[in-house]
């Protein structure tokens, strides 16, 4: 399990083994760094109304693979009886655009 610093939520953001083998298994391209890098300094931060546990942190990327973001979806548990909620990375992957969603932040 790896923590990670996000200014923007506050809390470290959790990464877990399991996790982390997902994206490893499933988005190749994606490495540790920019993940980290994603959440430490986001560029836009995206909330879907249907699903108001989850929020996106989205960076810009090279054009290393054709994909131009890189989107890390991080998952908040209020389920815990500590003060502040555990947010955990659910996954991260390369897309073409933006997401789809309500933008909450953007770099300026």
């Amino acid at each position: 399990m790896v923590w990670l610093a996000c200014p923007y939520l506050g809390p470290d953001v959790e990464l877990t083994a399991e996790r982390e083998r997902h994206v490893r298994r499933r988005h190749p391209n994606v490495s540790l760094a920019d993940i980290a890098d994603a959440l430490a300094t986001p560029d836009l931060v995206v909330r879907r109304p249907w699903l108001p546990d989850e929020t996106l942190l989205v960076n810009e990327i090279d054009d290393r693979t054709g994909a131009t973001h890189i989107v890390i979806v991080v998952l908040r548990d209020e389920s815990r009886s500590e003060d502040t909620p555990r947010h955990w990375v659910m996954t991260a992957y390369l897309e073409d655009g933006v997401p789809w969603g309500i933008v909450e932040w953007q770099r300026s």
